[in-house]
């Protein structure tokens, strides 16, 4: 794309910066949207919306053109994040939460193969965004054919005694009435939940990002045995977001989060412990795997402890403090690293390990809504 638009790979992070903005827009705005429009009209209107931006990409030859149409890919994206966590935490059990993070994980690892395929069988990169855009476009039109079966489901069994002065409004789909950003930030527990998003997705984007560096710098891996092991870090994730939806629902939310903590404490212990490589590599597994429960139980628990009609605005909130994280966090270690070495990255990461944690314990002191 860098060649083609001739233009420097910082460019690249423009569009980054605009996705994530526009993102961010959409999940603090979903709570009114979803009260606008329902849940069913919002989830296929964002899949048809990403579906379109996808395939404009694939067809644009201005990068200005280009620019435009990563506003509604940013837009489509986050407003279906918050809607799709939400109705699956109200309406779900937690394993079902966890299998949906776990599919993310599966989904991200499909779109680079994809493009990899395609450029290493000589196809340029517009067809890569054809491919996704088309895949795309068959799930929304998926989504068009169910629109009405997302107001008809029931409250799940595992959560309905903690839902029963929600359940009837949910059965019959009708609309919860719209609670502003600033009316649940008033909610005790709610700036915890945030700052929990905004921690966790700190310390996952770091590790994606830099502990190949660190590798590469510390123990002279080769690029290519550095990378494996970042993939190492989200095949962790992705794995243990599927093992936990099968043994989810044998635990309470805080006990699963909490296991996750201490798996990710043990991983983040033998990253800074910085002995050996073996050592770390095992670091980065545990990590992976600590990470996988956490942010689905924060989520999965935000209508339990929040009330079903604040839920969707808190949820909105929650992933615009996650892509928020996403986007200034690695500006931030890029600039510390530049200042110091990034042998200090242990210490970063067992920071953001210590502010999750906090977070996360002050989280479940809140009580649960009645």
């Amino acid at each position: 794309m860098r060649s083609d638009f001739s233009l420097s790979i910082g460019y690249a992070g423009v569009i980054a910066a605009i996705t994530c903005a526009a993102t961010i827009c959409s999940s603090l705005l979903s709570g009114r949207l979803v009260a606008w429009i329902g849940i069913g009209r919002l989830i296929f209107l964002s899949c048809l919306l990403t579906a379109s931006a996808l395939i404009a990409y694939s067809m644009t030859s201005s990068f200005y053109m280009l620019l435009m149409i990563t506003l509604p890919l940013g837009f489509g994206g986050g407003a279906i994040d918050a809607a799709v966590n939400n109705y699956v935490s109200i309406h779900y059990r937690s394993g079902h939460l966890n299998m949906l993070h776990g599919f993310w994980g599966v989904g991200a690892m499909t779109g680079p193969l994809v493009v990899a395929y395609n450029l290493g069988n000589g196809h340029g990169w517009q067809i890569s965004y054809l491919t996704l855009g088309l895949f795309q476009a068959i799930i929304a039109m998926a989504l068009l054919f169910k629109i009405k079966a997302w107001s008809s489901s029931s409250i799940s069994t595992h959560d309905a005694d903690a839902l029963t002065h929600d359940k009837s409004q949910s059965r019959s789909g009708a609309a919860n009435p719209y609670k502003g950003n600033r009316d649940a930030l008033k909610l005790q527990g709610v700036p915890a939940q945030m700052l929990a998003s905004f921690s966790y997705c700190a310390l996952e984007i770091t590790m994606g990002l830099w502990i190949s560096s660190f590798l590469v710098m510390l123990f002279d891996l080769t690029i290519a045995n550095a990378a494996f092991w970042v993939a190492i870090f989200y095949m962790g994730i992705t794995g243990g977001r599927f093992l936990s939806g099968f043994i989810a629902d044998y635990f309470d939310g805080l006990v699963l989060a909490r296991i996750g903590i201490m798996i990710l404490c043990c991983g983040l212990g033998a990253i800074i412990l910085n002995k050996n490589l073996s050592l770390i590599q095992i670091g980065i597994v545990l990590t992976g795997l600590g990470c996988a429960p956490i942010f689905p139980a924060i989520l999965k628990q935000t209508p339990l402890r929040f009330g079903q009609d604040y839920s969707q605005t808190i949820m909105g909130l929650s992933m615009a403090s996650a892509y928020f994280s996403i986007t200034i966090t690695p500006l931030l270690i890029g600039w510390i690293a530049s200042q110091t070495t990034l042998t200090i990255l242990p210490q970063i990461l067992v920071f953001f390990g210590a502010v999750l944690l906090v977070s996360m314990e002050s989280l479940n002191k809140t009580k649960p809504s009645s």
